[in-house]
């Protein structure tokens, strides 16, 4: 028992690493992604990021999500995840995977995958395409 138990807090410990590699370019669409036991959104297409970058810049600024595949946003104009009015107040887990070509558009303060992040949840580790890894703790 004590040697399972060493093993789940290792397990825990071990950095994150993407399990899926890039699938297509996004396209400018947006799908509801499904849901994990926990209540976490799973992102695997940059289909679902979108659609949960608008769900949280309509108001549902709690909600959380992980990441489980590289996305490629194709270079289209990408909404930031956070507004000044619905600021990101979830957990979103990048699941050491990667976000590509990602192109922002708008307010140059509010840039980036995250627009707007509140104070009261954890970023966790995005790498973009050039291997910046970043982390929001708050």
């Amino acid at each position: 028992m004590a040697f399972l138990l060493v093993l789940a807090v290792t397990a825990a410990l071990v950095p994150s690493v993407c399990l899926s590699a890039f699938a297509a370019a996004w396209t400018g669409g947006t799908t509801v992604p499904t849901m994990n036991a926990q209540g976490y959104y799973l992102i695997d297409t940059p289909e679902k990021l979108a659609w949960f970058s608008e769900r949280v810049n309509s108001g549902y600024n709690s909600i959380n999500a992980k990441q489980t595949a590289d996305l490629d946003l194709g270079g289209l104009s990408f909404t930031p995840i956070g507004t000044a009015a619905y600021p990101f107040l979830g957990v979103y887990d990048g699941g050491g995977c990667t976000v590509a070509k990602l192109k922002v558009t708008g307010d140059a303060e509010n840039r980036g995958l995250f627009g707007v992040i509140g104070t009261t949840k954890t970023t966790e580790t995005i790498t973009d395409e050039w291997g910046d890894t970043y982390t929001e703790s708050t």
